[in-house]
């Protein structure tokens, strides 16, 4: 609606911030940062990211980023 009146837009548009979330927290902020002690795997079992690649921060990222992407938003961790 701004943006059809006239209003600027900035920023950058070609990401997003995510987090890895365990669906089966009762607690609102159910992040899960222990993936740099095992593997992550896709909902058909098959690892798909090497978790090692880079620093813990960036792993993180790019994990969920291709999670959301390629693997239906679902993942387990295997410790």
């Amino acid at each position: 609606m701004a943006l059809e009146v006239g209003a600027s837009t900035a920023g950058s548009f070609d990401g997003m911030h995510c987090e890895l979330v365990d669906t089966l927290a009762t607690k609102p902020d159910a992040v899960t940062w222990g993936h740099n002690y095992g593997i992550v795997v896709n909902e058909r079992c098959k690892r798909f990211y090497d978790e090692g690649k880079r620093h813990l921060f960036a792993i993180f990222k790019m994990i969920v980023l291709e999670l959301w992407r390629d693997h239906n938003q679902k993942g387990v961790l295997h410790h």
